[in-house]
């Protein structure tokens, strides 16, 4: 699967966020490529149009990934749609998702806690209303909009809560919409890919456990199943 994250920051290699992702992204399988908006306008001043559209064609996932600055994405997010995205682009990315459709998910950090996104507290709306025109342009492209990823507060996570962070993100990344049963394999594999050698028997307890932990799981879901192909 081709990945492109197009990455909106006006200083990245100074964000602690952007640069947790970008090194969670050594970890992954898929073939991922990572464009920075905002280095090529401070360089070039305006965008390489052409090359930007076949990026998005050969991509089968795009994300959008940007910090949020006042509910809205950063400048530079938005003019790459205003110049990449044009009448004759768009109806190019049409007729290409009749046929396949491409993904379109956010990846966003807020420095605000996640409580402050319901009705009542200091935003009043959630973030998937504030989020919906990214929704409605997804729509438009034909593409499949993805649910977003959000990272609340990352400077105040511990260390687990980062670990458990960089799994998720890579799953966010190279899977789509995955099952319970998607996730626990690509655990699983991930695990095995890391197990050293000198640490091979230690770790492979867990490798058994999770493989057992997935088979009941697959056989749950056929009984399941067939008791529900009955009733029907």
């Amino acid at each position: 699967m081709k990945v492109q994250i197009f990455v909106s920051h006006p200083d990245v290699n100074n964000s602690v966020t952007q640069q947790f992702f970008k090194s969670t992204l050594a970890l992954a399988e898929a073939d991922v490529e990572i464009t920075v908006l905002d280095e090529e306008l401070h360089s070039s001043q305006q965008f390489n149009v052409a090359d930007h559209q076949e990026k998005i064609l050969a991509a089968d996932h795009v994300i959008l990934q940007f910090p949020l600055y006042w509910y809205l994405a950063p400048y530079s997010l938005k003019k790459w749609q205003d110049d990449v995205f044009t009448n004759r682009f768009i109806n190019e990315l049409k007729k290409v998702n009749q046929l396949k459709s491409k993904s379109l998910s956010l990846v966003i950090n807020t420095g605000q806690p996640q409580k402050d996104f319901q009705p009542g507290k200091k935003s009043q709306f959630s973030l998937n209303e504030i989020l919906r025109p990214y929704q409605v342009f997804a729509n438009e492209l034909g593409f499949d909009y993805l649910t977003p990823f959000i990272v609340y507060q990352f400077a105040y996570l511990n260390e687990q809560e980062q670990y458990h962070l960089l799994v998720d993100y890579l799953i966010h990344v190279e899977l789509i919409n995955p099952s319970f049963v998607d996730k626990g394999q690509y655990l699983l594999n991930k695990v095995k890919q890391t197990i050293e050698l000198d640490a091979k028997i230690q770790l492979q307890a867990v490798v058994d456990t999770l493989e057992e932990q997935l088979t009941d799981y697959k056989d749950l879901r056929e009984a399941l199943d067939e008791v529900k192909d009955n009733e029907e």
